[in-house]
């Protein structure tokens, strides 16, 4: 726990240097709205993880927070935001096991890099302005239990490699601008319990496979353009 601590600790410090470095003094010339990014490189020696050489795991998630928030900040639309948005919802116990940037205003896509956090259990991207497709990479996230997209303007089709998240209990894609049909897939997801695919523009038939999740308790997939019976 004190690893997890002096990482997220020194991340923060680090921020801050980051911010104070952004800002231009009086007169100067302009600079780039983008935030300065951070060095993976720094994830290794020393510099955000105490003890890199026995802490290999925290390295490895050290670097993909760091792209994470590189890709986030290198937005010029989220040049407003505060430096250390992208750590805010982080959760570290052994490993970062929890990232929540629900509702922080946050534009551009969805950085494939979050799928390297591979002892993820929650990701909320809700309420966001995100946009462009979701990762196929997500599916690698087996451990994942929530996975919250919802209230973006994310677009194409549902991956159909987020069937393969077997421990995923809660999926939310709503309100978005997904097309294409609903995967035949997402009726592997055995322990999932709720489904809300509703107010996008998924078309075609409501597949049958969806009957073969037994856990489910809750599913919506109102406001779409599905087509056919009801399986």
């Amino acid at each position: 726990m004190s690893d997890a601590k002096t990482f997220l600790a020194t991340l923060a410090a680090i921020l801050v240097v980051s911010a104070s470095v952004a800002a231009a003094p009086p007169g100067a010339a302009a600079q780039s709205d983008t935030v300065p990014p951070l060095d993976p490189a720094h994830c290794s020696d020393g510099t955000y993880v105490e003890e890199p050489a026995f802490n290999p795991n925290l390295v490895g998630d050290c670097v993909a927070l760091v792209a994470i928030r590189n890709h986030f900040m290198n937005e010029p639309a989220n040049a407003s935001l505060d430096y250390d948005t992208p750590w805010t919802g982080t959760i570290v116990y052994d490993r970062v096991e929890s990232l929540d940037l629900a509702g922080f205003k946050l534009s551009g896509t969805i950085p494939a890099q979050i799928a390297n956090l591979d002892k993820l259990w929650s990701l909320d991207l809700s309420y966001n302005q995100l946009t462009g497709r979701i990762p196929a990479e997500l599916g690698r996230l087996d451990g994942l239990t929530k996975l919250d997209l919802g209230n973006n303007q994310l677009s194409g089709p549902i991956p159909t490699t987020l069937g393969d998240m077997d421990e995923l209990v809660e999926l939310d894609l709503s309100e978005n601008l997904l097309t294409g049909s609903i995967p035949p897939h997402l009726g592997y997801l055995d322990e999932l319990q709720e489904l809300y695919l509703y107010d996008n523009n998924l078309s075609g038939p409501i597949p049958s496979q969806l009957g073969n999740m037994k856990s489910l308790e809750n599913i919506s997939l109102s406001y779409n353009k599905l087509t056919g019976q009801i399986p």
